[in-house]
């Protein structure tokens, strides 16, 4: 979501690609989770609902449904506290990037369930989101 770029790229997805992507609609019965990310000087953050949805063919995609991208991280937690008090779902976050300070209070926030992921599984799901993207 806000991984860093190769000096002088701005995307790792190009954005005429990721325009070219079918508008998907996640259905209110879509079992969904809320994804949280920050770039690593912490000054933009994200927050994206993510989901499963079957196509009329039987196709199954991923929806991904950017909430919020704002300037900074000091929005980030009252954001997600409000978004899943509304509408329940696990939130994925980075257990050791930018927003890992967050990881012990969304744990505490009652009817949360956080599901912090290592580097690793950090790494592969940007590589399965840009495999999916560009395929």
């Amino acid at each position: 979501m806000c991984r860093a770029a190769s000096r002088g790229q701005t995307s790792v997805i190009d954005p005429a690609t990721w325009d070219a992507l079918p508008d998907l609609v996640l259905p209110e019965t879509t079992e969904v989770v809320v994804g949280v990310d920050a770039d690593r000087d912490r000054t933009v953050a994200a927050v994206v609902v993510a989901g499963r949805v079957e196509d009329v063919d039987g196709s199954v995609f991923v929806a991904v449904d950017l909430v919020a991208h704002r300037p900074g991280v000091d929005w980030v937690f009252g954001f997600v506290a409000d978004l899943v008090a509304l509408n329940p779902a696990p939130v994925v976050i980075d257990a050791y990037g930018p927003l890992s300070s967050l990881v012990s209070r969304l744990e505490r926030l009652p009817g949360v369930e956080l599901r912090p992921v290592r580097v690793g599984e950090v790494v592969d799901a940007a590589a399965g989101l840009c495999d999916l993207v560009t395929s």
